[in-house]
């Protein structure tokens, strides 16, 4: 799309942005679910989309995240290690 076209697109949607309110009551009265549905997509112009990212190591291998080591004083061994699987569950593999 070129910016002429761009421009162009924006100063109708200005122009027309006074009358939006009468023409969203109006739906509004007969089909409040429609109208939610307009003003949702129209929002979607207004408030950016999260946008999903996988993060990657060098040249997209894995991305290993830093393993972190937590001492409970006073649990038993077992205890501890449980408590130490529950934070980050693959911690332990290398025991097993």
């Amino acid at each position: 799309m070129t910016s002429d076209v761009r421009v162009m697109i924006k100063l109708v949607a200005e122009r027309m942005a006074p009358q939006l309110q009468g023409w969203m009551t109006r739906v509004a009265k007969k089909h409040p679910e429609r109208a939610l549905d307009i003003y949702l997509r129209m929002i979607e112009y207004h408030i950016p989309k999260l946008v999903r990212s996988e993060l990657t190591g060098p040249n997209g291998s894995s991305l290993n995240p830093p393993v972190v080591h937590v001492h409970f004083p006073g649990l038993q061994d077992k205890r501890q290690e449980m408590a130490i699987e529950i934070v980050h569950p693959k911690t332990l593999e290398h025991k097993r």
